[in-house]
């Protein structure tokens, strides 16, 4: 099943900076997008190694994940809960693509 996304605003980044902060995983972030800046990771390798972050973080926000996919769906909040794992990757994947992230974490900004 092909699910779309809207484009990401800027009002999202608050949403998608609540969940960073909640999954503690800031450091790592910045590390990724310095990596894909600076060459030695394509962004395509980089978006892989933020997904399997992403992954193994995904309980401690999970409430907020639920609700940022289906803001970004608009699909419900149950109708989220009902997505096989598949497709929520697959929507997860869109919204990290979509994000330029060396606009969030700027090289040299890791704190």
């Amino acid at each position: 099943m092909e699910i779309n996304i809207r484009k990401i605003r800027w009002a999202d980044m608050f949403t998608l900076s609540e969940i960073i902060d909640k999954m503690g995983i800031t450091e790592e972030v910045a590390k990724l997008s310095k990596k894909a800046q600076g060459g030695t990771d394509s962004d395509a390798d980089a978006s892989t190694q933020l997904v399997v972050l992403l992954v193994s973080k995904l309980h401690l926000a999970k409430k907020e994940i639920g609700n940022m996919v289906a803001d970004f769906t608009g699909l419900t909040a149950k109708e989220v809960e009902e997505l096989g794992i598949a497709e929520i990757k697959e929507v997860i994947v869109k919204i990290i693509k979509g994000v330029s992230w060396g606009d969030v974490f700027p090289s040299g900004t890791t704190e």
